[in-house]
This record gives structure tokens, C-alpha cells and sequence, in this order.
């Protein structure tokens, strides 16, 4: 198949050219970031053991809960009524009807999850709920009301938690020099714009052409989001 496309031309194909220079990009990015953290130091039985102690909630104190949450698009300047609302309410129920009054979109959704299938931060604040209650947690863009149904105890010990941990910790430190590259690769970086992107070029055509867009789709194009996308191998 790849000799009869190469035979069509169809590797010469705009569409097809760019799919293949963005698949290599990556490639060549993730190879980058692997080389880049090849040597990254495993922790020491120390740190490992300081890490369990500090986190209780996800081991000697680990627990398995049973919730039901309401995930909220919070409307701009309502969220101060959501949290009084929920604080006042005796049940989940009473503030989904509240929010369907409001008229305020939400969603509904209910399980059982594990210690460690919670984010760290909402993990703590669930460790100090008792059955029964509401509290409401921040999420990226949502506010997430929940009620603990119920928990059970299901500790894990130091020597099964170890693996993990180590685990754990070698990707975060690896995840942060990454990162550390990224950002002196970001300000180490020099852009030089030609042709059509070049701002000095787009303000003499619009002397030449009077009424022409100060801006090709092209340039608009070149956001900062369109940018970071060149790089978004090495996140």
C-alpha cells in the first residue's frame, strides 16, 4: 500500500504531508523529552517513605467511597449562591431541584471510587466528611457538589505502597524537568516572521492596498494557542 501511494503521488499531497511532518514532530518531541529525563534520579527509600507517611488518605487511612455528585457549570456571578444554597441543604436532591429552578445546567452522576482515583486535594476534604454530608469541591471550569453515601477502610501498608510510590515520584520529577525545558526552550526561543507574516510586509501592503484587513487568515492564524501546539510534544 505504501508503494502504490508513493507510486499515486499521494505522498505529495499537501493534506497528507502535513499529516505526516505533524506525526513526525511529535515523534521527534517525545524522543526529546524521553532522552531528556532518561537519567532522572529514582527516589530514595526515604522520600518514599516520607510520602506515605504525609498522605494517610491513600494509604494507612485509605478508603473506598460511595458518592453521588452534581458537576455544575457555574453561571458568572452565581457561585457564591450555589455554595450557600448547598450549605443550607439537607440533600443532594434539594440542591439539584434549586439548580433546576435556576435554571443553572448540571449533571448528575453517582458511584464507587477509590482513594486513589480522587484528586489529592478533594481526597483530603472527603477524609473529614461524615456520612451524609455535602460539600463542594472546585473543578477547571465547574464547581462539584458531592455527598458522601458511605466509606469503608481499606488501608494499604507501607511495603505494598512502596512500588507506587516510587513510581509516583520518579514521573513527577521527571514531568517537572520537562517542563523546566520547555519553559527555557520558550524564552531561549527567537521567532523571525517573512513574507506574508511579516508585520513590517502586511503594514506596507496596507499602504499599497488602502481598505485591505491589516491581517491575513494566515497571520490570525498564528495565535498563541496555534504556537504552543508546535511544541506540544515536549508537555
Amino acid at each position: 500500500m505504501v508503494a502504490q501511494a508513493e507510486e499515486q503521488k499521494i505522498d505529495r499531497d499537501p493534506t497528507v504531508m502535513a499529516a505526516v511532518d505533524a506525526v513526525r514532530r511529535e515523534v521527534l518531541s517525545r524522543a526529546y523529552v524521553e532522552r531528556l529525563t532518561a537519567l532522572t534520579a529514582t527516589p530514595s527509600s526515604g522520600e518514599v517513605q516520607r510520602f506515605y507517611l504525609e498522605n494517610p488518605e491513600l494509604f494507612s487511612k485509605r478508603r473506598v467511597y460511595a458518592l453521588r455528585e452534581l458537576r455544575v457549570s457555574v453561571p458568572a456571578g452565581r457561585e457564591g449562591d450555589i455554595r450557600t444554597t448547598t450549605d443550607k441543604a439537607a440533600t443532594l436532591d434539594e440542591v439539584a431541584a434549586w439548580l433546576r429552578r435556576e435554571q443553572i445546567p448540571f449533571k448528575s452522576d453517582s458511584g464507587v471510587r477509590p482513594a486513589e482515583d480522587l484528586p489529592l486535594d478533594a481526597l483530603k476534604r472527603l477524609a473529614t466528611m461524615r456520612e451524609g454530608q455535602l460539600g463542594v469541591l472546585s473543578s477547571p471550569g465547574a464547581l462539584l457538589i458531592i455527598q458522601v453515601i458511605g466509606a469503608r477502610e481499606q488501608p494499604v501498608d507501607e511495603a505494598s505502597a512502596a512500588p507506587l510510590i516510587e513510581r509516583y515520584l520518579t514521573n513527577r520529577t521527571r514531568e517537572k524537568v520537562a517542563r523546566e525545558a520547555l519553559r527555557d526552550l520558550r524564552q531561549r526561543a527567537a521567532i523571525e516572521y517573512v513574507g506574508e507574516f511579516d508585520p513590517k510586509g502586511r503594514t506596507a501592503e496596507a499602504t499599497l492596498a488602502p481598505g485591505s484587513p491589516a491581517t491575513t487568515p494566515a497571520t490570525q492564524a498564528l495565535s498563541p494557542t496555534a504556537l504552543d501546539k508546535g511544541v506540544g510534544g515536549l508537555r
